[in-house]
């Protein structure tokens, strides 16, 4: 739970879950501070035994849904610096060994790299500050919508995670699969030519599939918050994001010649 107190964002929770996110958080902060290439709002006070940690509050945030939703022209360089930010993240993000809470057992099956995760690199969590055009990456938490601590992964985690977030907002309230497309091309280009960023297609296909899960598994619940008619309508949109994702083929791929 969230609540915002002047330049203050309060969160409470479990204090071991918590403290897993301050630890995450700071490690994180270091790595955009050094690099200059995102910044992460500080903790400025945890309380262990309360379950409660003070966030900055920072102001003049706008998520990258809502620059997608007015078309911001400053959209496209905000993903490729999205790509690099994630890519730094993926390669410097170190963590105590006690900490390498591994991921659902279906994610930790195939054959990729390991790494510690955001957890939910999203639409919601990615944002531009106005005043400075800074990349500020949000929530630090550990996976809610997985109902898991895990936090050590693959790194297609975080991307397909983002990518599928991007077509679920893009095609979803903006009826844009070309814009979708587009920009999850530029997304993936720009974080593929990383230093340690490189993608494999039957992976990236691999989990694709699992990201959409959850989705799927809180559909019914979406559902039933709306109107039958609506329903009709939504689980229609959904069927048609659903398709529309698992086609994607990323640009660095089908600049490459099928294997086999």
């Amino acid at each position: 739970m969230i609540e915002f107190l002047d330049n203050v964002a309060r969160k409470r929770g479990p204090p071991h879950t918590l403290a897993l996110e301050v630890a995450k958080t700071r490690a994180a902060m270091e790595i955009g501070d050094s690099t200059g290439a995102f910044y992460v709002p500080r903790v400025l006070r945890h309380d262990p035994e309360a379950g409660v940690i003070d966030f900055e509050r920072m102001s003049d945030l706008v998520p990258l849904a809502a620059m997608a939703g007015r078309r911001d022209t400053r959209l496209h360089p905000i993903m490729r610096r999205a790509g690099q930010a994630l890519a730094l993240v993926h390669t410097r993000l170190v963590l105590p060994p006690e900490m390498r809470i591994p991921l659902p057992p279906e994610w930790m099956r195939p054959p990729a790299e390991h790494v510690f995760v955001h957890g939910d690199f999203s639409f919601q969590n990615v944002a531009c500050h106005e005043p400075t055009n800074r990349l500020v990456i949000l929530d630090w938490s550990i996976m809610p919508f997985l109902n898991t601590p895990g936090m050590f992964g693959p790194k297609y985690f975080d991307v397909v995670w983002f990518v599928v977030n991007l077509f679920h907002y893009a095609l979803g309230r903006l009826g844009r699969p070309l814009f979708a497309r587009k920009m999850a091309d530029v997304f993936l280009d720009t974080y593929g030519n990383q230093p340690g960023g490189g993608l494999d297609r039957a992976l990236f296909r691999t989990f694709q599939a699992y990201a959409w899960r959850p989705i799927r598994r809180s559909l019914p619940g979406r559902l039933a918050t709306r109107p039958w008619l609506r329903r009709i309508v939504y689980h229609a949109q959904e069927l048609y994001v659903q398709r529309a994702f698992m086609a994607y083929e990323p640009a660095c791929f089908r600049r490459q010649p099928a294997s086999g």
